[in-house]
């Protein structure tokens, strides 16, 4: 690529927030984020209570979920708690009951909950694979189809699915990995051909190397930092907010003429 194109010489952007307990762009609307108690999702239910949103934060770790829910509301947002596990048709379907029964309705889902095995390919287990499918790809079909039929009643929705920009690009020891996130990449395009005629848009944000607790292996590693942050053109990490941020986007009124996109938050690391 040049060396006028080494880190040294980048501009170093900053991420912002986009929290706002003021802003009204989602007032009135109901929003799910599975997974939505730390890292990323954390990020994301934030967001969207800051834009006026009841946010329904559904995750495994009940307690987890409830602190995370404590948390905006001690800050003025709307929050709840619900557990779910989403590789379960039963507890997605009790999930989604429950919100309706609280709260008459759902105008998002946010498919954030999601798993990382790093392994070899020849090392990897049945159990790693099955766990890997399980959450990333079937929980990302059964909240949407359970989510969508109450939708596609209404005429109207907004969903979300997290994939990565793995779905494009290999990442080493991440074969099955990147695998699922592909196919939720698939699937967000077709199902948005599918349902746009029920006025549900469907689209997936991809991020690329963000320091999480789910990326702590290679952060804590100075060599692999660096090699990712040397691969990325603005010269940095993501940080969980510029993940939010797009979300936000996709799933407010500004969007409503996007679907089946899969938007790469990265830095520019698959151009690159």
């Amino acid at each position: 690529m040049g060396t006028e194109r080494t880190p040294s010489r980048r501009p170093r952007t900053s991420a912002h927030s986009v929290l706002s307990p003021q802003s009204s762009v989602l007032r009135g609307r109901v929003a799910i984020v599975t997974g939505g108690s730390q890292g990323i999702g954390l990020a994301i239910s934030r967001a969207l209570a800051g834009a006026g949103a009841q946010v329904v934060i559904a995750n495994r770790d009940v307690a987890r979920g409830e602190r995370a829910a404590a948390a905006l509301r001690a800050a003025g947002l709307r929050a709840a708690a619900l557990p779910v596990d989403v590789a379960q048709r039963p507890s997605v379907q009790a999930l989604v009951d429950e919100v309706l029964r609280r709260f008459r309705r759902i105008d998002i889902l946010v498919n954030n909950a999601g798993v990382h095995v790093r392994n070899e390919t020849e090392n990897l287990t049945d159990a790693e694979w099955e766990r890997l499918w399980g959450v990333n790809v079937t929980g990302t079909f059964l909240c949407s189809q359970i989510v969508g039929r109450y939708m596609i009643r209404r005429r109207r929705g907004a969903i979300v699915n997290l994939a990565t920009m793995g779905a494009a690009i290999a990442l080493p020891r991440g074969t099955a990995y990147c695998a699922t996130k592909a196919a939720v990449a698939h699937f967000t395009s077709a199902l948005a051909c599918e349902w746009g005629q029920f006025g549900v848009r469907v689209n997936a944000v991809a991020p690329g190397a963000v320091h999480t607790a789910m990326s702590g292996e290679v952060w804590t590693d100075p060599a692999r930092r660096r090699f990712n942050t040397d691969q990325t053109p603005l010269g940095r990490w993501g940080r969980p907010e510029d993940i939010a941020a797009a979300v936000l986007y996709l799933v407010s009124d500004q969007a409503s003429y996007v679907t089946g996109h899969v938007l790469y938050v990265d830095g520019g690391r698959i151009k690159w």
